[in-house]
């Protein structure tokens, strides 16, 4: 063995085989059942500010992508020290802040495991709802303020946040956003009912305008058809809601009008066919297959009349689509032809 290869291994080889081995030992015993509450308790601790301590030497970009914030970890820890045990800890913890806690990877690993289970937990639209208002500002416009302005100079939990505070709404490619489970997974939950329309459909916005896979893999298997049915039948529950004079709603209508509207604009985007080869006299790409996948009389019902509500919560790539579609499908028109009958019946 040179001497090379000696050094090698006495520097790393040892350390990484004993803490291959003390790894395996620890297992071991803790599946066994080896271990007393105290004793897991203490170890557990222990990791934690171990876990504090190496985060202070790495990077602070490297920290907040994959780390855990410091706040968190010391308030876990001095859970721990005062007894309680992890089950308890996490049950005084929301989803809010469970999601909020974790970054973007974390948290659709998270969503992920819920969202495979074949009997989904009662509580699956909640986790979802949690991460759709952690994530709101990828599809909701913000009225800022200078104060809401001034606030936004602080370091954001999420990086949407960071990139809508400082930006319009556009469509965006993080990488931490793809995922094909949570896409399939949601659309299926979505028309199934199993996660009511005004969560699901904030979700898959958020799915769909941070990620171009998403955006693509959501353009092969969703039916913007669909999407628009389900809108106007949320819509009808609001208006029988207030009828009733029912309470609030949990989530604004101008938001979920947002969202789906964004959704459809990512949607489309990803649906346009672009030539590779250019023929001379060929039609020109149309940038708004949309208009080739929806109803008429559905999507004017829906969408041929905004409200300033709307309007201003919602991107302005959306409410451009929302103006070429409805130039294309003469929701004008339509509204004017229904309009004439009834006016000769009042008359």
């Amino acid at each position: 063995m040179s001497v090379y290869a000696r050094v090698f291994f006495k520097n790393v080889g040892l350390p990484v085989v004993g803490f291959g081995i003390g790894w395996a030992g620890f297992t071991v015993v803790e599946q066994s059942g080896l271990l007393t509450e105290p004793m897991q308790r203490w170890l557990n601790v222990h990791n934690l500010k171990l876990q504090l301590y190496t985060q202070r030497l790495l990077p602070t970009s490297v920290v907040e992508k994959y780390g855990c914030p410091a706040d968190t970890l010391r308030s876990t820890i001095e859970l721990l020290e005062k007894g309680y045990n992890e089950n308890e800890i996490s049950d005084r913890m929301s989803f809010d802040e469970v999601l909020r806690e974790c970054a973007v990877p974390e948290q659709v690993a998270y969503l992920e495991e819920h969202a495979s289970e074949e009997i989904p937990y009662f509580y699956i639209a909640d986790i979802f709802h949690s991460w759709a208002n952690l994530n709101v500002r990828s599809f909701v416009r913000q009225q800022q303020s200078l104060m809401d302005t001034a606030a936004n100079t602080t370091t954001p939990t999420s990086p949407v946040e960071g990139a809508a505070a400082s930006f319009a709404l556009v469509l965006r490619n993080d990488e931490a956003f793809d995922s094909d489970v949570l896409c399939s997974a949601l659309w299926e939950k979505m028309i199934h009912s199993v996660i009511p329309f005004d969560v699901s459909i904030r979700a898959l916005c958020v799915l769909a305008v941070n990620n171009r896979a998403n955006a693509r893999r959501l353009a092969r298997l969703s039916s913007p058809e669909r999407v628009v049915e389900l809108y106007n039948e949320y819509t009808d529950k609001i208006q029988a809601n207030q009828q009733q004079s029912s309470g609030p709603d949990v989530v604004p209508p101008e938001e979920v009008a947002a969202a789906t509207l964004f959704f459809l604009r990512a949607v489309n985007d990803a649906s346009i066919q672009k030539r590779w080869i250019p023929l001379p006299g060929a039609l020109s790409t149309d940038l708004y297959p949309l208009a080739w996948k929806v109803q008429r009389e559905p999507w004017c019902r829906a969408f041929g009349n905004l409200t300033p509500t709307v309007t201003h919560a919602t991107s302005e790539m959306a409410v451009m689509l929302v103006d070429v579609m409805n130039e294309r499908l003469r929701c004008v028109e339509l509204r004017k032809a229904e309009t004439v009958p009834s006016q000769s019946l009042i008359s």
